[in-house]
């Protein structure tokens, strides 16, 4: 997805990332996993996805390749630690950087549900009407579907995420401490 968004102009900055603790998680993922006693140290061991660095130029403190993170044990589901390596694959990184955006009127056709492919999922802004906001003359300013500008931001508003991710069944708000009740209970 990243190859064929962003890649497209900045095909080494987006080959970067895929190898990136930013793009594996894989420090996240160890982190998690020795807190939770799946792990006996945090060395790095896994990625989200299996990764590889094929070109022959591995920099240092870094890994030629990392495996992806395994499935749960099921049959020691009373282990809290074999909870957590499936709590990844529902997250933000297992969709967002790897999967298609939505560029057209936002979902169920309501408005404000515009985000972008790639990197642009949540570094770069949406109007809720999905209408740019640039000078750049290509664009068809009246025409939904498009950022608020064509750049980059580091400063991700929580507004990014709960456009798309508030009253709903995944993982939405908890990176906010924050979670949905569940349905029947008052405010649930």
């Amino acid at each position: 997805m990243v190859a064929d968004t962003c890649g497209r102009c900045h095909a080494a900055e987006c080959r970067n990332l895929e190898l990136s603790l930013h793009g594996t998680t894989a420090g996240h993922l160890s982190d998690g996993l020795y807190e939770n006693g799946v792990l006996r140290d945090r060395t790095t061991r896994y990625a989200i996805f299996a990764v590889k660095d094929d070109d022959g130029n591995v920099p240092e403190h870094a890994y030629k390749s990392l495996p992806p993170l395994p499935l749960p044990s099921i049959t020691r589901t009373e282990v809290i630690g074999n909870h957590f390596s499936d709590l990844p694959r529902k997250s933000c990184m297992q969709c967002h950087l790897y999967s298609r955006g939505v560029g057209l009127r936002g979902r169920l056709g309501q408005d404000g549900w515009y985000r972008g492919d790639g990197c642009a999922s949540c570094h770069v802004l949406y109007a809720h009407d999905g209408l740019s906001r640039s000078e750049d003359p290509s664009i068809d300013h009246l025409e939904p579907g498009h950022p608020i500008r064509h750049e980059l931001t580091s400063k991700i508003p929580t507004a990014t995420c709960t456009t798309c991710h508030a009253l709903d069944a995944n993982i939405g708000m908890s990176y906010t401490g924050t979670a949905q009740l569940p349905p029947g209970v008052p405010g649930g």
